[in-house]
């Protein structure tokens, strides 16, 4: 009986073990083709200004990549150098990116771009975990910079 129990258990475990992997594996695989396809979107839960502490986002925030287009979503708390009159679009855009590079690394791709408006120069830098995970971290010529984290959108 007690043989029988453990040999149950060990079962359970190996095929849960088993499930998790597929499950982790399918979620690489669609982690791929975003980044492969360059269509994907990013919610964003947290944000990180500089010479602040975390702070979490519970609004609708995201970052977007469609084919050669970016479309920024982002909330920005932070020094601004030089902002039009009444703040303009701060980190609010879609236009066009330049200089897409996309590196493979251990577990996860690094996407790096930048992206041109009207007020600012921002060069994106984009870890995708494998899991579906993300960093974002945001450098612009008139601004301090920002980090957040999220997680793809399926």
């Amino acid at each position: 009986m007690k043989w029988t129990f453990l040999a149950v258990t060990a079962l359970t475990v190996l095929l849960s073990c088993s499930v998790s992997r597929q499950e982790a594996d399918a979620i690489k695989a669609k982690v791929e083709k975003a980044v492969n396809s360059r269509r994907m979107t990013i919610g964003i839960d947290r944000m990180y200004p500089m010479g602040s502490g975390a702070v979490t986002v519970t609004s609708d925030f995201t970052l977007e990549l469609k084919g050669d287009t970016v479309v920024s979503r982002l909330p920005y708390f932070g020094r601004a150098y030089s902002a039009p009159y009444g703040g303009g679009n701060a980190f609010n855009f879609t236009t066009t990116y330049t200089d897409y590079t996309s590196e493979r690394q251990k577990d996860c791709s690094e996407i790096r771009f930048n992206a041109k408006t009207n007020e600012d120069l921002f060069k994106f830098t984009v870890d995708v975990f494998d899991n579906g995970k993300a960093t974002i971290q945001v450098t612009t010529q008139n601004r301090q910079p920002v980090s957040y984290d999220g997680e793809i959108n399926w």
